[in-house]
């Protein structure tokens, strides 16, 4: 009777590179996750990397997607249970804030701080179906007031205050001004000013 492992199929392999690449810019900074550092980690060598990734441009793309992915699912996930329209938008500005803190390596990634970068603009695309989703929140939000026509600007207006307050929260200066216990209500009421002022 063998007592070998199965094989680990193709999909396998890539989500434990995608989750190694995670691991090590997690406690080390991205500016530490290579090819060859990834495989050591993950006990394979550097062209096993290469064969399910290209490149490290490509395996940090594919770690992007994977980002962009999670938080779309999460924000879908957040609203799923609420039936009012403001309690809907609040859910995501919520979804974004807790995905930020609680993968904050994958945060960082998404929008190049820390050093962070993805290189292909083309990866950009794995955020549209997350924007998408949002945009029709804020148009069943308020359909007399924001529409196709403002939306995108409206979404960007939110975003920069949502993505500027996490950007503080992570490097310490919140703390100084805001409690922590306030900081929901503080994040969600401005994004809703925001909303109602348009």
């Amino acid at each position: 009777m063998s007592n070998k492992h199965p094989r680990p199929s193709r999909t396998e392999v890539k989500s434990s590179i995608i989750q190694t690449a995670r691991e090590i810019a997690a406690t080390e900074g991205w500016a530490a996750v290579t090819v060859r550092k990834v495989a050591q980690n993950i006990g394979y060598t550097a062209p096993i990397i290469y064969e399910h990734f290209g490149s490290k441009d490509e395996m940090l793309n594919q770690v992007l997607k994977y980002g962009y992915d999670l938080l779309h699912d999460d924000m879908v996930r957040s609203v799923e249970k609420e039936t009012d329209n403001e309690q809907r938008v609040r859910a995501i500005v919520m979804a974004y804030w807790d995905f930020a803190h609680r993968t904050p390596e994958l945060y960082q990634l998404m929008y190049g701080m820390e050093g962070a970068r993805a290189t292909s603009e083309a990866a950009r695309d794995f955020a549209s179906p997350m924007v998408a989703f949002i945009t029709s929140e804020l148009i069943r939000y308020s359909p007399s007031r924001i529409t196709a026509n403002n939306v995108a600007r409206i979404m960007v207006e939110a975003w920069s205050f949502v993505h500027g307050m996490i950007a503080l929260d992570v490097s310490g200066y919140t703390v100084r001004f805001v409690k922590s216990d306030d900081l929901p209500e503080v994040l969600t009421g401005n994004v809703m000013e925001i909303l109602r002022r348009q």
